[in-house]
Formats: structure tokens, sequence, C-alpha cells
């Protein structure tokens, strides 16, 4: 691999992907998500995720969204 000064690297926590930008305006530089995720014991955790897993990451969110709307609604009729 050939040297490179004064870049940055970006990894995905989910799928490895690797990516090299010289400069933040860089195509595909925007495209990369720093998520901050909060899990059941409240405990954060902080990830960096590529376009795809992202997007992915999304609609997850987007099932969990409708699926505790549904719980929330259903409390009285427990």
């Amino acid at each position: 691999m050939a040297r490179k000064d004064n870049c940055t690297i970006m990894q995905c926590d989910r799928c490895q992907t690797l990516k090299y930008f010289e400069k933040q305006d860089d195509h595909g530089f925007k495209e990369w998500w720093n998520i901050v995720r909060f899990d059941a014991d409240g405990s954060q955790h902080d990830y960096l995720l590529c376009a795809r897993c992202h997007e992915q990451y999304v609609n997850k969110l987007k099932d969990a969204d409708n699926e505790f709307d549904s719980w929330m609604k259903n409390g009285a009729q427990s």
C-alpha cells in the first residue's frame, strides 16, 4: 500500500468496509454516519456506519418505532 498522509480513514463497525478520504468534501464522505445507541440497560454505544449499513439501521429503527407505538397504544387495554 502506498503512503497516504493527512487523510481520514473510516471503517464501518458493522460490515468493516474501509474508505480513505483526503478532504471532508470528497465524494462519499458525508455518507458515513456516527450513531449513538442505548441498550436495554441504558449503556451508550457509539458506532460508525457506512451508507448501506445506516440505511438498514434506519429501517430497523422504523420497525422498533412501530412496535413501540403499538405497545404504548395497547397499554390501557392490559
